[in-house]
């Protein structure tokens, strides 16, 4: 019974995380559209840096935060997007979900050449009002593996926390609804 219980609680962390790389299928062939405050480029080193409420959206996802710095190769494909913030906000619809996946961390940085999610500082990822917490989530999008980290011990709780000790990972994960009818 515990195994099963052990095996059904990683089956819903996971899911939370897996998830992220099924994105909706349409959301890479739509516009992406990049507002913010003001722009720095420097066209020799790729490097694009937009500053005050920055805000990125394609398709169904949308990211938030107060600086966003890219790293666009010869070809002019993005590298990496590095996203900081108090916090740095991510949302998507995801492939045959009702409802979005929603990601906050101080840092938010997507490594597309890599294919790496990673999450740093007060990491959150919230999705049909199941949550992880951790001090970092580092996400391999291509293998679908996800390693969650507790911060410093020394670390305070915020205030939403119930007492939580903020140097381990908390998962929150809300019962299934039952089908009526």
């Amino acid at each position: 019974m515990l195994n099963r219980t052990i095996s059904g609680l990683l089956s819903c962390l996971l899911g939370l995380l897996v998830q992220t790389a099924w994105a909706l299928d349409d959301d890479t062939n739509q516009p992406a559209f990049l507002d913010a405050d003001d722009m720095e480029i420097d066209f020799t080193k790729g490097v694009r840096i937009y500053r005050g409420n920055v805000v990125f959206t394609q398709g169904s996802m949308r990211l938030n935060c107060d600086k966003l710095v890219t790293y666009i190769d010869d070809d002019q494909a993005l590298e990496e997007a590095i996203c900081t913030g108090d916090p740095a906000r991510f949302k998507q619809r995801l492939q045959n979900q009702d409802e979005d996946m929603r990601a906050s961390a101080l840092e938010i940085t997507l490594n597309q050449k890599n294919d790496r999610l990673l999450l740093e500082s007060q990491a959150r990822i919230e999705q049909g009002g199941s949550i992880i917490t951790g001090d970092k989530v580092n996400y391999d999008l291509a293998t679908r593996k996800a390693k969650i980290t507790g911060g410093d011990p020394g670390m305070q709780p915020d205030s939403g926390s119930d007492s939580q000790d903020s140097s381990r990972v908390r998962v929150i994960i809300q019962p299934r609804k039952k089908e009526t009818g």
